[in-house]
């Protein structure tokens, strides 16, 4: 007697697999996105408060400080489709909902 599965089993087997694996990744890229800006954000504040730590100017990919940790100029950059709001003189960051 032959104990194997069939291709049919096999098939209803891998398409099971492929809808969950489909179902979560959609729930978690919004996780991941959001993480991201997250982590780019704490970036831009981390070059501010080494600006004013190491008396220096200080640049990084989205704008740039100068030694007392005021911003080079506002700017709206985007993060992965995320809108954030750096503001003029403090350099306080706001994200865009």
């Amino acid at each position: 007697m032959n104990r194997g599965y069939t291709a049919v089993e096999c098939l209803l087997a891998v398409t099971v697999i492929a809808i969950c694996m489909t179902l979560t990744s959609v729930r978690i890229r919004p996780l991941a996105i959001r993480q991201e800006t997250q982590d780019a954000i704490n970036d831009i504040v981390m070059d501010q408060y080494q600006a004013v730590v190491d008396c220096q100017h200080r640049e990084n990919r989205y704008t740039g400080f100068n030694r007392k940790g005021n911003v080079r100029m506002r700017d709206t950059v985007y993060i992965d489709g995320v809108a954030v709001i750096i503001s003029l003189g403090t350099g306080r960051i706001y994200v865009r909902e």
